[in-house]
C-alpha cells in the first residue's frame, strides 16, 4: 500500500513545525525579559549596550554637603536581531538531507 506521506515528508513537516515553534517560544521569552534569558537558537542574537545619563544638577542647601557633580543614571539598550539566512538554512538543510539519505538508501535496495 503506497501512502501519501513518505517517511522523509513526515519528518520535514516534523522539523519544521519544532523549529518554528522553537524560534516562536524564545524570541516571546526574550521580549519579556532581554536582559537575563537565555538564547536558544542560533539565528536570534542579542546586543546590549550601555550608556550613562546624567542626572538634573543638584539644588545647593546651606550648610548641607554638596553631592559629586557627576551623578549618572545607567541606562540598558537592549537590541534583538534576527538572522533570516540562516533561520533559512536550518529550516531547509535538514529536509534536504532527509530526502537526499531517502534517495540513497532507495538506491542502494534497488542495486
Amino acid at each position: 500500500m503506497k501512502t501519501f506521506l513518505n517517511t522523509p515528508t513526515n519528518m520535514s513537516i516534523v522539523w519544521g513545525i519544532t523549529l518554528a515553534l522553537i524560534t516562536l517560544l524564545d524570541w516571546n521569552t526574550l521580549e519579556n525579559n532581554p536582559m537575563t534569558e537565555e538564547i536558544l537558537t542560533p539565528f536570534i542574537s542579542r546586543h546590549i549596550t550601555l550608556a550613562a545619563i546624567p542626572d538634573a544638577p543638584a539644588t545647593e542647601i546651606p550648610g548641607q554637603p554638596q553631592p559629586p557633580a557627576t551623578l549618572h543614571q545607567l541606562q540598558y539598550q537592549v537590541e534583538l536581531e534576527f538572522n533570516g539566512p540562516l533561520f533559512l538554512l536550518c529550516f531547509f538543510l535538514p529536509p534536504a538531507l532527509f530526502f537526499g539519505l531517502a534517495a540513497l538508501s532507495r538506491k542502494a535496495r534497488s542495486q
